[in-house]
């Protein structure tokens, strides 16, 4: 793998490291301020779930050696700026759930087309395999806040 390839798969994985920490803090917020016990029992379970994938990036993220940032990579990451943004303009808490399930299932859906593209735009990497399950899961968690805002 080419060193420019290598550089953005790093970087790539350190964007998706980003996204799940800030995952999992929304839901862990949102949990302890929703009123809906429902829902409050699906943030919390959901980020257990993002806490899970942020390990699971980390893991593959620890095989590169770290080192200072140039301003390439910060091209790079600042290409990924919308996908930054994830889960950091979140409802009120005592929102309707309508309001609440449609940004949650909005900010998913975001995540799964981060790693759908990630997985197609390194396809070839070694240990990618287990990183193709995650689009799936965030696929999961829109069904999930689907069947809340529905009930």
């Amino acid at each position: 793998m080419s060193s420019r390839v290598n550089l953005r798969l790093r970087l790539a994985y350190h964007l998706g490291n980003i996204i799940e920490r800030q995952a999992e803090a929304f839901y862990r917020e949102f949990a302890e301020y929703t009123t809906d016990q429902l829902i409050g029992r699906l943030c919390r379970k959901i980020a257990a779930e993002e806490l899970a994938h942020q390990t699971l990036i980390e893991k593959h993220l620890s095989r590169f050696t770290p080192f200072p940032l140039i301003q390439m990579e910060l091209d790079i990451l600042d290409s990924g700026k919308a996908y930054r943004s994830l889960f950091s303009s979140p409802p009120d808490p005592k929102a309707g759930v309508k309001e609440i399930t449609e940004y949650v299932m909005d900010q998913e859906k975001k995540m799964e087309a981060l790693y759908t593209g990630f997985i197609s735009d390194f396809a070839a990497a070694s240990g990618l395999a287990r990183l193709t399950e995650l689009p799936e899961l965030e696929r999961r968690h829109v069904k999930q806040w689907q069947k809340i805002r529905d009930r």
